[in-house]
């Protein structure tokens, strides 16, 4: 973004979780520092909101985030 543009427009959705809040704070604070718009929707939000919201705000990006992690009881037998 060159000095003096409009600031671009992004979208923030996560999933529950301590972690996930740690990267959404961060990556919300990232882009505004660098002069974009963030509009964070919350948690667990439908995708019909995200994209309602995208429409609305005219977004140039949205970013999602999810902690994807393993745990034993779930591998295959």
């Amino acid at each position: 973004m060159a000095h003096g543009d409009p600031p671009e427009r992004d979208i923030i959705q996560l999933r529950e979780g301590p972690s996930t809040c740690i990267a959404r704070s961060d990556g919300e604070t990232i882009l505004s520092n660098n002069g974009y718009e963030v509009y964070g929707l919350g948690k667990q939000v439908p995708v019909a909101t995200i994209l309602e919201k995208a429409i609305e705000v005219n977004a140039d990006a949205i970013g999602l985030c999810a902690r994807m992690m393993a745990l034993p009881g779930w591998r295959d037998p």
